[in-house]
């Protein structure tokens, strides 16, 4: 009975007797989006003269939207460390609830990073995807940007800690008042640690 009662004892204090270790594990590949809703607001423009040539109403947009790839959940709780983040193929801002006859006249996508709390944003970053823009369909606008936003992905590779800011701005034909979809599709690859026990 007693031998019982010392295994019992000897079984529960092995935790209280333990102390944790990180111990490096295996490089692991993780393919996820990093998803960005941005939020647009436009404003009509007035007419440059009272003689423009232009029949049909003008709309100033913009719109932001910020993210950090520490917070993606496919990373998992685990801790981690990143080694190296690459861009898939795939990369697509869109445009939803676009209905016939509606444009957009030009986009510009400026995009920054911030340590988290800093919030001084210079947005110098500027890449000019009107030439991308399609025409609506099924009420949806799609662009792609694999090739566009791989600056950004390369930034994201070095500073993945770091606050970003997507900023969007552009003029079109209709009230822009929606929120756009950016998905980025990366692959991140990361040196996992694991927790074990040992006994002091």
């Amino acid at each position: 009975m007693k031998s019982i009662k010392m295994l019992l004892l000897g079984l529960f204090l092995i935790p209280l007797l333990s102390c944790e270790e990180n111990d490096e594990n295996e490089t692991v590949v993780i393919k996820t989006d990093l998803s960005v809703d941005i939020s647009l607001n436009s404003t009509i423009k007035e007419p440059t003269s009272l003689k423009s040539s232009v029949t049909e109403p003008e709309y100033s947009f913009t719109g932001t939207g910020m993210f950090c790839l520490a917070e993606n959940k496919d990373l998992g709780k685990n801790q981690c460390e990143i080694r190296n983040i690459s861009p898939d193929v795939g990369c697509v801002l869109t445009f939803s609830g676009i209905t016939q006859g509606n444009k957009i006249n030009t986009l510009l996508l400026r995009w920054d990073s911030r340590p988290k709390g800093d919030f001084n944003f210079d947005m110098q970053n500027e890449i000019d995807i009107t030439s991308m823009v399609k025409e609506q369909k099924n009420g949806i606008i799609e662009i792609e940007l694999t090739s566009a936003i791989i600056p950004l992905v390369n930034c994201i590779g070095t500073e993945p800690d770091c606050m970003y800011r997507i900023d969007l701005a552009g003029i079109s034909n209709f009230d822009l008042a929606s929120t756009a979809k950016l998905k980025i599709p990366v692959t991140v690859e990361t040196l996992v640690y694991t927790t074990r026990f040992t006994l002091f």
